[in-house]
């Protein structure tokens, strides 16, 4: 429009028919130029997405055109009429914003190629070529009002060419995007069927596994109704019957478990609803654990801020639920913490809620496992810290909970507590229960037994140390052991650890699973001490796979044994462990050095003769050879020197030497400076009182009784002997 203008053709045309009255009305079209640049701005943001792809730039052409362009035109027209249509004054105008539009333009360039993308390029091209005219055509009528727009029409058409070929490749890549649109939904059918199909398999196996559940259960009473039937038949052995009694149980209980889990997923639970005050059941229900709680030094507490909370529930399940968080808090609360039960009322979300809240000064959990604390089988307790179990005491307190319409979740801090609580509705539609029955029996102590009663050290039988937190399987084991060793009992890892410093025993049997710590730790711990790396252990756990096995063995453990072991095997391993034990001694043992007569002994220090130590025990016998080599001739050197150098006690001293040479410390003394003494004999340099004062003994006559009983001959004969 703005070339027919320009050249005339525009004014002939019209002058002569719509504005012959006015003629100079047609200088208007020469507004053409402004609308030329909206036009062609308006198209770059749309073309090019602009706001997406150069957002700075797409805010820069807004401005560019209301506060420059517009503005411009505006000021063009009211020149035009001002000036008396005076083409040459009022042409400055749109030469001036033509020239800034192709600044700008050209500016935009550079961060247009650097976003690499394809459609800017085809923007790049016209605009050269556009451009190029624009510029050749400004010069044009620098140089002469009667102008030519040859360069303007032709840079025009190859910019409409260009970007003809562009809106081309944009239609592809549209057509592009929509069959891969098309393609990603087809996708996101068929993935949606799939996990339907998931879905749909997965409820089946879970059918199929909650009918697993219910018939092997009901299978596991019916041997378990007969166990604890005939029981009740054997005479005697009334120790025997209490332990069968109470692990069947306890096995009744896990079979419980899992039928009460089973009716839960096929949705076979129900609520039976009465109406009560509720403050005093759950203080019935605190308190019967007040026994279990004294017997672990625990201290329990209940409390509630409401004296009385009329409201429906349903007794079995609270208890259900109570009695597992109560039982949870008191397993993982240490000697001398604190565990509180207190009551509610919470209004959320305009409904009140009754609140119970267990807290504890326990283990603590770790915050990345409590978002899996109520998962089913998911134990949140490492082995060490006691997390046995089965995992589904508290899946089945969440289920329960949501079954009758409320929440529950866990907070925990590690080695400070937890604090469970849980959130029910408080509604009043059934009927009302004055006299709530509340005669059920408080929590029973578990009928353990005692720690295994030590038999006497003077009988000189082996001790024997089981570490094992099941009291039940820690005194299964002493039944068995009890005639032909001396059985010693801890029931964590720590104390196990410390009970076989002190005792120095002859064999270590530990759990794996155990509070404080588990039984690679203990293994890792006794067999890396100078005091026990000596002890034989045995480990004896329900982990059975070979990968537990292995572990075991890395950690330092001398044999591993499978819950439920076989007792005829483990009497055979321990029997093996203690026959290793007396090889270990003749190893550790000064040999009875027997040279020919006339041999002649150099003076050396008999450690010396010994290989390089590889193993602690190796350094340890070693570092008393060389405390009694450094006071051989000293008479007072006594066994409290040796507990000095080694940093034992006198007890220890006396169980570690007795396990590696079968001497006690005096014993030891007294062979290693017998075994000096034939070597300085034999050297020939020294008479028999001499060599005696040199290797400590006040009494040349007590000195000769003893080297007879060491060495079966006189050392006057062994000192003549090196004369010949």
């Amino acid at each position: 429009m703005f070339s027919i203008y320009n050249t005339g053709d525009l004014a002939d045309m019209l002058t002569n028919t719509i504005f012959a009255v006015v003629p100079q009305l047609i200088y208007f079209f020469k507004i053409t130029v402004y609308i030329f640049i909206v036009t062609y701005l308006t198209f770059l943001r749309v073309f090019l997405r602009l706001p997406k792809l150069l957002p700075a730039w797409d805010k820069n052409f807004k401005r560019f055109i209301l506060w420059f362009v517009l503005p411009a035109a505006a000021l063009e027209m009211f020149m035009l009429v001002y000036t008396q249509y005076n083409f040459d004054r009022v042409d400055i105008i749109s030469i001036l914003t033509t020239l800034v539009f192709l600044i700008i333009s050209t500016a935009f360039l550079f961060p247009l190629y650097r976003t690499k993308d394809k459609k800017g390029y085809f923007i790049i091209g016209g605009f050269v070529v556009m451009g190029t005219g624009i510029l050749l055509t400004i010069l044009a009528r620098f140089q002469s009002v009667d102008f030519t727009t040859f360069f303007f029409r032709l840079g025009t058409i190859f910019e409409i060419i260009i970007f003809s070929l562009g809106l081309i490749y944009r239609q592809q890549e549209k057509e592009k995007q929509r069959q891969e649109a098309f393609f990603e939904l087809e996708k996101s059918n068929m993935l949606q069927q799939q996990k339907a199909q998931e879905a749909a398999q997965l409820e089946e196996l879970d059918r199929l596994k909650t009918a697993f559940y219910t018939n092997i259960t009901h299978e596991f009473r019916t041997p378990l109704t007969v166990i604890m039937g005939m029981t009740d038949n054997i005479k005697g052995h009334p120790h025997e019957k209490e332990l069968i009694q109470r692990n069947s149980s306890n096995l009744l209980d896990l079979i419980n478990q899992l039928l009460d889990l089973a009716k839960l997923d096929a949705g076979h639970k129900q609520i039976h609803y009465l109406q009560a005050d509720i403050v005093p059941f759950l203080q019935y229900l605190t308190e019967s654990f007040y026994s279990l709680a004294k017997e672990k030094g625990i201290q329990l507490n209940f409390s509630s801020k409401n004296s009385s909370i009329v409201m429906d529930f349903d007794e079995t399940k609270i208890q259900y639920i109570v009695n597992n968080l109560m039982s949870n808090a008191i397993k993982f609360t240490e000697k001398g913490g604190r565990i509180d039960s207190v009551l509610s009322v919470e209004n959320r979300q305009g409904i009140d809620h009754l609140k119970i809240q267990i807290k504890d000064t326990g283990i603590g959990i770790d915050p990345e496992k409590t978002a899996h604390i109520f998962d089913r089988f998911y134990q949140a307790h490492d082995s060490h810290k006691g997390g046995y179990g089965t995992g589904i005491g508290l899946t089945i307190c969440k289920e329960i909970t949501e079954l009758l319409g409320g929440t529950i979740y866990v907070e925990s801090v590690m080695e400070e507590g937890t604090t469970f609580t849980v959130l029910l509705p408080i509604t009043n539609q059934t009927e009302f229960s004055p006299q709530l029955d509340l005669n059920f029996e408080s929590v029973p102590l578990p009928n353990l037994p005692d720690k295994p009663v030590s038999k006497t050290a003077e009988l000189g039988q082996p001790i024997i140390l089981v570490v094992e937190d099941n009291r039940d399987v820690a005194e299964y084991i002493r039944t068995i052991l009890q005639n032909d060793y001396r059985v010693e009992a801890a029931d964590n890892g720590q104390s196990g650890i410390d009970m076989a410093f002190e005792l120095i025993p002859d064999i270590v049997i530990t759990d794996v699973m155990m509070p404080q710590k588990n039984g690679y730790e203990v293994t890792h711990a006794l067999k890396n001490d100078p005091r026990t790396c000596h002890i034989p252990i045995i480990i004896l756990t329900a982990k059975a796979t070979e990968m537990d096995k292995l572990h075991g063995l890395q950690s330092g453990a001398d044999a591993y044994l499978k819950k439920p072991f076989n007792k005829a095997e483990l009497l055979v391993r321990i029997e093996n462990l203690l026959q290793l034990k007396k090889r270990i001694q003749e190893s550790y043992s000064l040999p009875k050095i027997k040279r020919p007569a006339n041999s002649k002994a150099t003076t050396k220090v008999l450690i010396k003769e010994k290989p390089t130590p590889q193993s602690l025990d190796d350094q340890f016998i070693q570092g008393l050879h060389l405390e009694i080599e450094k006071r051989l001739d000293d008479t007072s050197l006594t066994i409290s020197d040796l507990c000095t150098a080694t940093g034992l006690s006198h007890s220890q001293l006396y169980r570690k030497l007795k396990a590696l040479t079968d001497q006690t410390p005096v014993h030891f003394i007294r062979t290693y400076r017998l075994h000096k003494a034939e070597i300085l004999l034999r050297d020939g340099k020294y008479n028999v009182s001499e060599v005696a004062y040199m290797v400590g003994f006040n009494d040349p006559n007590y000195f000769s009784r003893t080297y007879i009983q060491e060495f079966g001959q006189p050392p006057s004969e062994v000192r003549a002997n090196a004369d010949k």
